[in-house]
């Protein structure tokens, strides 16, 4: 029987913009924007656990491309203001689900973020929509680590076949099936009310 229900929130709850994040910075750097996702993806773990910001990371990044003239804190209002611009709005037919869900489950939210969104989002009121919120840079761990799943069902005191997780990331649910949590990748609202209805949770 469910009990739990945990949703990722980037692609879902709000917009997953980190194409237009990647585009920006690109056209400011005047770089290709393969060039800037390649030496990005070098630092990606340390940021989503919490052993790195993304200002230091964007230091990091001038010594990457020899761009020294450039300041690492414009790199970043960039990379803000678009987040802002494209994720301000959670999506308001999710939201009316995840309240549905919470009259008979236990729903909490996983998700892999950055320091700096995080501390946006936490003033938005972004995690108060659930239960429980499980954040990568808190917990120090990331999707798709098979661990910080071990570490969600442990604090839930959850058992994985009564737990179902919600992502856009086919890897994250992969890992949460390998594991015996029913996992769902996020499409559509509506795939994902006839996925929930498969597994006789609505």
């Amino acid at each position: 029987m469910i009990k739990f229900i945990l949703f990722d929130l980037g692609g879902i709850l709000v917009n997953d913009c980190s194409y237009e994040i990647l585009e920006n910075i690109a056209a400011f750097l005047k770089k290709d924007i393969m060039e800037i996702r390649n030496a990005l993806q070098n630092h990606w773990c340390n940021v989503t656990t919490g052993k790195n910001t993304l200002l230091a990371v964007y230091n990091e990044l001038q010594a990457d491309l020899n761009i020294n003239s450039v300041d690492p804190n414009e790199i970043l209002k960039i990379h803000l203001k678009t987040y802002n611009q494209y994720s301000r709005v959670p999506n308001r037919d999710i939201l009316k689900l995840i309240q549905k869900l919470k009259k008979k489950y236990l729903v909490a939210c996983l998700t892999n973020t950055e320091p700096e969104i995080f501390a946006i989002n936490k003033k938005r009121g972004l995690y108060k929509y659930f239960h429980k919120a499980f954040i990568s840079t808190e917990i120090k761990m990331a999707k798709p680590d098979s661990k910080i799943f071990k570490k969600v069902l442990e604090d839930l005191d959850a058992r994985p076949e009564e737990t179902i997780f919600i992502d856009d990331k086919k890897a994250n649910v992969e890992t949460a099936n390998k594991i015996g949590i029913n996992g769902i990748l996020y499409y559509n609202l509506q795939r994902l009310l006839r996925d929930l209805g498969k597994l006789k949770a609505l």
